[in-house]
């Protein structure tokens, strides 16, 4: 490796560890700010400052790696946004016990953000790919992107690309759910392939014909979903099973908007495909 890669990539990591120590840092403060109710140990506060370092720090590298922006952003945002709902809100409370253990009242919002800092990673991520897609295939600030592959990708990259987040989300879910309510195998699974396939389909409509509209639909809704349940987590996982549903759809819509496209605009797959109009 010569001195210049070398370089970046030592750069690339000390951002990215800047990233996760503010991030691990802020969470830390907000968690000992007050006697937390959920936070009992030395231990558990390392637990949930280590996810929030993780969180910043793979973020941030992302960015400082490929110039793909919105997996930072998105830490950021959702960093300040935690932390304005967080001191803006009224403290959790102990209210009474209940077999040896308090029953605690009132909001959880730092606890959830670190506690399932997995999740909300993945979702990152989604955002990171669909930038990818966007930027190199449609032009806007493709030249500053660094250490990505051109399109149309290749057969074997895209579908480890588009498994490997889904797969990702999916798994991430599932640890979620499991928190607060028991799933079975048979449960995981179901979970775990609804939640897969809502997210491979835009990303792999995207990354293998341009479709937009997929992605835009998904971003209405499944991020927004995924979220509510990170900091307001529910008992029962039956809704989640709407998101398999809602996958369907979306393939149905990219394959309705690429025979529209095709039929009515001329598209040809762009940049997304080995068949470039050269014109």
């Amino acid at each position: 490796m010569s001195p210049r890669p070398r370089r970046a990539v030592a750069s690339a990591i000390t951002i990215a560890t800047l990233g996760g120590l503010a991030h691990a840092a802020v969470v830390s403060t907000l968690l000992t700010r007050i006697d937390y109710p959920l936070v009992d140990s030395t231990a558990g506060l390392a637990a949930l400052a280590a996810g929030a370092f993780l969180l910043g720090f793979v973020a941030f590298l992302v960015t400082a790696h490929t110039r793909l922006y919105f997996s930072a952003i998105g830490s950021v945002a959702l960093l300040v946004g935690v932390t304005y709902v967080e001191l803006t809100s009224p403290d959790p409370q102990t209210v009474g016990e209940l077999g040896g253990h308090d029953i605690v009242e009132g909001p959880f919002h730092v606890y959830h953000y670190a506690d399932n800092w997995a999740l909300l990673l993945s979702l990152l991520l989604v955002a990171g790919v669909a930038e990818y897609g966007l930027r190199r295939g449609y032009g806007p600030g493709a030249d500053r992107l660094r250490n990505l592959p051109d399109l149309p990708l290749r057969r074997r990259t895209l579908a480890g690309v588009v498994v490997g987040v889904a797969g990702f989300v999916g798994v991430a879910t599932v640890l979620l759910v499991q928190k607060s309510a028991t799933l079975g195998v048979d449960g995981a699974l179901v979970v775990f392939a609804c939640v897969a396939a809502v997210t491979a389909v835009p990303l792999a409509a995207l990354l293998g014909e341009g479709a937009l509209v997929p992605l835009f639909l998904f971003t209405l809704v499944v991020p927004r979903f995924l979220l509510v349940e990170v900091f307001l987590t529910t008992d029962s996982y039956v809704h989640i099973l709407a998101l398999g549903l809602y996958a369907i759809v979306l393939a149905i819509v990219g394959l309705l908007e690429t025979r529209f496209r095709a039929r009515y605009r001329g598209w040809d797959g762009g940049a997304f495909t080995e068949h470039t109009n050269p014109e």
